[in-house]
Parts: structure tokens; sequence; C-alpha cells
């Protein structure tokens, strides 16, 4: 649907610029976040899609991803910590997931999405600062 991908280009930019004024220094700038969150939704299809047959390698993870924090390249260590992570782990939609469980299931799933994205931004932020 056309309106389906503008508000999904509104929301990834709202996410970016939000990301960045939580996370200060990670990235050059919003655009970084915002490609780097769209390359990993495609690398996300791409690793779990079975209609698609050759899979992307990390190796074409990491060349899709040069020069994309102010023209500059983003550490290759977690480019792959990245990819390695969506492949493992696939990104699924709400309606994709179980229903939660009544009384206080979604609280219980809020908390712990609240802390796996806590975990990914000081795993990231590690990264930077070994750079």
């Amino acid at each position: 649907l056309p309106g389906e991908a503008q508000k999904i280009d509104r929301m990834m930019e709202k996410f970016a610029a939000r990301y960045c004024q939580n996370n200060p220094g990670i990235f050059d700038s919003a655009d970084t976040a915002y490609v780097l969150a769209y390359s990993l939704i495609m690398l996300n299809t791409d690793a779990h899609s079975a209609q698609i047959k050759n899979k992307m390698t990390v190796e074409q993870f990491v060349r899709n991803n040069r020069g994309i924090n102010g023209a500059e390249d983003l550490p290759t260590e977690f480019l792959v910590t990245l990819y390695e992570r969506i492949v493992t782990n696939e990104i699924k939609m709400k309606d994709e997931v179980a229903p939660l469980e009544a009384g206080g299931g979604r609280r219980r799933k809020e908390a712990a999405w609240a802390h796996e994205v806590q975990r990914s931004v000081q795993h990231s932020q590690e990264l930077f600062k070994a750079k």
C-alpha cells in the first residue's frame, strides 16, 4: 500500500532522530541510524524469507553499509555483530508472535524489550569505544 510505505518512512525517520538524541556520538547523524535501520530490515527479510534462495553474506552486508556514517565506514565488528544477531534472531512483528498472556504479560514483554534494547545500546557503545 502506498500509504504504508510513507508511514514506515516517517516512523523510521523519527526512530533515527530519537535514537541519536538519546545516544549522542554513536553515529555521525540521524541519517546513519536511518540507513542502518533500513539495512537491518532488509537483512532480516533476506535472512528469514524462504522465497530468497541466495542469502546475503556477512561480507555483502558490510560492503552494503560502507560509507553510511558521514562518508565513513562503521566499525566492521559492529556490523558483523548486527548481522549475526539478525541472522540468528528473526525480527517479528507483534501479530507474528504468539498472543500475550493475560494479566501482566504485556508489562513483562515491554520490560524484556526495554532490557534487550538497553543491552544492544550498551554493546554498540562498547564497540564504538573500542574503535
